[in-house]
């Protein structure tokens, strides 16, 4: 599920528990985007939606170093 894949997230890099919104979007996010056993070929749901297989080149791991651009 959602809440068990956020929670796993979470708790893997040491962050506090008032983040867990983000883990649970970043959660849903990434299953959008990887392999789902109800699809026909193995594709995934975007893959299915939007015909083209997605892009993965901008993820980065959580609690990786960001910087903001003004």
């Amino acid at each position: 599920t959602y809440l068990g894949k956020s929670r796993a997230m979470r708790l893997a890099s040491n962050v506090p528990e008032n983040r867990w919104d983000e883990f649970y979007v970043t959660a849903c996010y990434l299953s959008n985007r990887t392999l789902s056993s109800s699809l026909p070929r193995g594709i995934t749901p975007y893959e299915a939606w939007f015909g083209t297989p997605p892009s993965l080149r901008h993820l980065r791991e959580i609690g990786s170093r960001a910087f903001v651009h003004i």
